[in-house]
């Protein structure tokens, strides 16, 4: 990765807070930003440097995974976009399955888009010669008139074309916002110019689109996903027929296509409606944010409304308490044993992210944290090899015999071997949090910290531009207190943002040891401005409570601040194969005993299984931080643990071998005596129950 810089005059995406500001002047606000002012903006790739746990998760990713797949998976993930004219010629499609032929170009623009971002904020040289090859490769494979998509020879021939090219310009993007190279925004704003000349998204008589924007499902395609990089070559070049092409996507999604079902038109979301989704999980993820992004040029509050109304109504009907919703495949009804797909962390967390970035609403940097710190660790290898296709909050066997088509509740170094994009997108969302969650810059051209974990900021403030280094000293979520260290060449003065999360009630801030003189209220962002000096400190306090939360069969999931808390339960690997050297097959089931019921005060009607309301959460959980070895990863040696108490439920038992068994409906009688069990982190449980029945309590 050539010339890696921080502080350069880029935005590396859309993100905007509405609140009518325009500033033009600042440090990151790209030339054309649109209609609406923009407020926060993510900074560079690689101005965040990630410290403590969070690097050596990271780290684990760049050892694993993200920095050896080409060598494991070389039939999909080399000679791809990197190779187009070898790829044409060696077309991919495992089972014969001629739609897969465009989805190692899906996957390998994923793993793409982790891989640029990680190789910068780690500084790793081995990672950025391999992007540095990728980017290389792909754009040596441009065609002189422009198109840069998956078949050179053959140009929009394939339903999977423009999907495909979106998620490499993605890819792209990143590598253009760590290294500044000037190549990458001519060859997107040729290709997209060549899109708007030969394969414009309209309808024909049939009612269909040309062929190239047909990939995806039911009735808004995937490709409308192009509609994120056209927007940010634009707002770097200003050529209006960019805003035309996207402003054809657009309109292009708002048509129900000939024979096809979709909820996810503009008047649809508007109308939020009570009935669930019917569309498959990552498309949904990925597209609802498309009127919020359009929103930023439209001006049009339906828009916005539309993104807003649209995840609320998957976090209604389909979210889980780890942050992202069901999904094994298509969208479904929330439930213990109810699976949900790897490739939603990352498509649901930027999703999120933007989301923040548009409309301030802290809940949604909330819901980035729970999917990061829950859903992402619970379904992966501490060590960074090995994933699982679905996942479940109960899950206590994932062997062959889980249940599941295709053994995709192993943990496997390519989730599922036929169908790679988990694998992919597994890639970019420890790297997304980096560099677009935990800090951004506002446009009164201050800094603001939103999702929290140990770090390094550099970044430019002020109407001068001056440099400054926010040192950010944690072990959040593990801990409650968040300390900044300031580092600069002289005095500067501008304003630092800070998020209190939704969950806190009694949070407090310290300016250089006083109390700051604002209330920090739950669910809001702070704003401290001052004069700042080298050395100056602000200490975060964000006290954890317990709060229950309510499930299928009137089941109880346990959360403690943004961490989602599991039976610890003793964990049984066994390597099933090893078809790579060193990136085994694994299984994972219990070695303890599971079918506990936590022990709760009900009232009223016991049926109704109603927790006593007059009993505080917290008085059922005593906090406990084990010592663990230093410098360890803390999903593999949880730092912090609940004691609570709970009771064995007879019968409830492994169901046809290996199948995990829903949770009883609450309450359960038992006779069995009271036990102490402990609770984990979600992610430091890959066998775990986290959806408890009830025991009454007296």
């Amino acid at each position: 990765m050539r010339n890696v810089v921080t502080g350069v005059i880029i935005s590396a995406g859309l993100a905007v807070f509405v609140c009518g500001c325009n500033n033009v002047n600042g440090p990151y606000t790209d030339p054309y930003p649109g209609a609406k002012g923009r407020c926060f903006t993510e900074l560079p790739v690689g101005a965040v440097r990630p410290g403590g746990w969070l690097k050596r998760t990271l780290r684990a990713s760049a050892d694993g995974i993200t920095g050896h797949i080409q060598q494991y998976r070389p039939d999909a993930m080399r000679n791809t976009w990197d190779n187009r004219q070898y790829r044409q010629q060696h077309p991919y499609t495992p089972g014969n399955v001629r739609s897969a032929q465009w989805w190692p170009f899906e996957a390998q623009a994923y793993w793409a888009d982790g891989l640029c971002q990680l190789a910068c904020i780690l500084e790793d040289d081995r990672l950025k010669g391999i992007a540095d090859e990728f980017v290389d490769g792909v754009l040596a494979g441009q065609n002189a008139d422009g198109y840069i998509g998956p078949w050179p020879d053959k140009p929009y021939s394939n339903e999977g074309d423009i999907y495909t090219q979106s998620l490499v310009s993605l890819a792209l993007m990143s590598y253009h916002s760590a290294t500044a190279d000037s190549r990458i925004i001519g060859a997107l704003h040729r290709a997209f110019k060549h899109i708007y000349a030969n394969c414009r998204p309209v309808y024909d008589q049939q009612g269909l689109l040309p062929v190239a924007w047909r990939g995806g499902s039911y009735g808004w395609p995937s490709a409308s996903h192009i509609i994120y990089p056209i927007l940010r070559v634009y707002s770097k070049t200003g050529d209006q027929q960019l805003l035309r092409l996207a402003e054809m996507v657009y309109d292009a999604g708002q048509k129900i296509t000939a024979g096809r079902r979709s909820d996810i038109q503009i008047q649809s979301l508007l109308l939020d409606g009570d009935t669930l989704y019917d569309m498959h999980g990552v498309d949904t993820t990925e597209l609802l944010r498309i009127p919020a992004v359009y929103y930023l040029y439209s001006g049009n509050q339906d828009d916005l409304n539309a993104s807003i109304t649209g995840i609320e109504k998957v976090n209604r009907y389909h979210g889980q308490v780890h942050g992202c919703p069901v999904s094994d495949e298509q969208l479904r009804q929330a439930g213990a044993v109810n699976n949900t797909e790897t490739c939603d962390q990352s498509t649901w967390s930027s999703t999120k992210q933007t989301m923040f970035a548009i409309t301030g609403n802290v809940k949604y940097a909330d819901g980035v944290e729970k999917i990061v710190f829950n859903a992402g660790p619970g379904s992966r290898r501490p060590d960074g090899k090995a994933i699982q296709y679905f996942s479940a909050p109960n899950q206590v066997s994932c062997t062959r015999r889980s249940g599941v088509e295709r053994e995709r509740k192993l943990f496997r170094p390519d989730g599922d071997p036929g169908v790679l994009c988990c694998v992919g997108e597994s890639n970019r969302l420890y790297p997304n949090y980096v560099t677009g969650a935990m800090w951004l810059a506002s446009a009164d051209n201050g800094l603001a910290a939103i999702c929290y974990g140990p770090c390094t900021v550099t970044a430019e403030v002020s109407p001068k531009a001056r440099k400054v280094t926010v040192r950010e000293k944690t072990n959040y979520p593990f801990e409650e207190k968040i300390r900044f260290v300031l580092e600069s060449c002289e005095p500067v003065e501008f304003a630092l943002y800070l998020r209190v999360p939704g969950w806190c009630s009694q949070a407090s801030i310290q300016v250089n040891g006083r109390l700051y003189s604002q209330t920090p209220r739950p669910g809001k962002m702070v704003k401290i401005e001052r004069l700042w000096s080298s050395g100056d400190c602000v200490e975060l306090n964000v006290p954890m409570s317990v709060s229950l939360s309510r499930w299928n069969n009137s089941s109880v999931a346990v959360t403690r601040g943004p961490l989602v808390y599991s039976l610890k339960i003793k964990q049984q690997w066994a390597q099933v194969g090893e078809r790579f050297v060193g990136f085994g097959d694994w299984q994972c089931s219990a070695g303890s005993d599971w079918n506990y019921a936590l022990c709760l005060r009900l009232e009223g009607d016991r049926q109704k299984a109603l927790i006593a309301r007059s009993q505080p959460a917290d008085s059922y959980f005593q906090v406990k931080y084990p010592e663990v070895p230093e410098d360890s990863c803390p999903w593999e040696y949880p730092p912090v643990e609940l004691i609570c108490k709970g009771k064995k439920v007879d019968g409830w038992q492994l169901l046809d071998a290996d199948v995990t068994p829903d949770v009883p409906q609450s309450p359960v009688i038992s006779n069995n005596p009271v036990e102490n069990i402990t609770l984990i982190p979600y992610g430091c449980a890959p066998v775990r129950i986290t959806y408890f029945p009830i025991a009454d309590y007296r």
